[in-house]
């Protein structure tokens, strides 16, 4: 999947501690938690311009506001279009993304969200330059591209988000989040290299190459929590209690061609050819997640 660009986020928070307690199966170091932009009270209005090397060019604009006089209903709007070449030939990094969201509050306790968040990003990878056998370097430029001067990866990544947040008194709050997820991620003429690089002579490598590899993702996920303060002892505490499910299908389909044997001296992305003897594979993936939890602050 495409990673999602900054230029969405309102910040990024850091829960350390095992993911599992909180987001089901994951890492024990802690999750990621990435805060999306909100619409704001007063009308906003900003552009960004980046220029950077490799023929980086970069345009952010960012609008924001109350769409009705009484500021009941506001909307927030995110565009941006990011392109880059690199210091390594034929590689290069394209992106497309839009992000969009609205918020009405329906009365002074109850707030209902709308989101959509579209983002492409196309390009061309590389995966450096081998060393040889023994470790050393061949004195292969760092500009040196090892792959199919054909290649291209597409990443297609469409999120919906519809968010209720309905506060019970001034201390507690009940908030629930429903989330639908669709990636598509293609990679056509993949090529990786594999072998002994001869040092001296520039033999012993052979490139693999896959036509297709085809993924597609489809998700739902519901995340719904209570939350508040009490006190007893003489003291303020906090709790929280939640749960949240997940539900994801993943296709992926690829074939591997015959191995081609290349001299890295003198090796030309652009002479390889048609890719020949392709041997085809697909699988499927599902996986549900359900949990509840409780939490308190002491």
């Amino acid at each position: 999947a495409p990673q999602i660009d900054n230029a969405f986020l309102d910040r990024v928070e850091l829960l350390q501690g095992p993911s599992g307690l909180l987001t089901g199966a994951g890492t024990p170091g802690g999750t990621i938690n990435l805060i999306r932009k909100r619409p704001t009270e007063s009308f906003q209005a900003q552009t960004e311009v980046q220029l950077g090397s490799w023929n980086q060019r970069r345009l952010v604009s960012d609008v924001s506001g109350p769409l009705t006089e009484s500021g009941r209903v506001r909307a927030r709007l995110v565009a941006l279009a990011d392109d880059s070449d690199s210091f390594v030939n034929y590689a290069y990094r394209n992106r497309r993304a839009a992000y969009g969201i609205i918020e009405v509050d329906l009365t002074e306790s109850t707030t209902l969200s709308a989101s959509i968040q579209y983002q492409k990003d196309s390009g061309r990878n590389h995966l450096g330059v081998p060393f040889a056998t023994n470790g050393n370097d061949p004195g292969l430029g760092r500009s040196s591209y090892f792959g199919d001067k054909n290649n291209r990866t597409e990443k297609d990544q469409t999120i919906y988000t519809l968010g209720l947040s309905q506060r019970l008194s001034e201390d507690w709050t009940l908030k629930a989040n429903y989330t639908h997820q669709k990636t598509i991620n293609n990679t056509y003429n993949y090529g990786f290299i594999w072998g002994d690089l001869n040092a001296t002579t520039g033999d012993g490598l052979v490139i693999y190459r896959q036509p297709l590899l085809a993924q597609q993702i489809r998700s739902d996920a519901l995340d719904a929590y209570l939350s508040g303060k009490v006190e007893f002892f003489g003291r303020e505490h906090e709790l929280a209690f939640g749960l949240n499910g997940l539900s994801m299908q993943s296709a992926n389909q690829g074939g591997y061609g015959d191995p081609v044997a290349i001299n890295a001296f003198t090796f030309n992305p652009g002479s390889l050819g048609a890719i020949t003897s392709v041997g085809k594979y697909s699988g499927e993936t599902k996986i549900t997640q359900l949990g509840m939890y409780g939490v308190g602050r002491f």
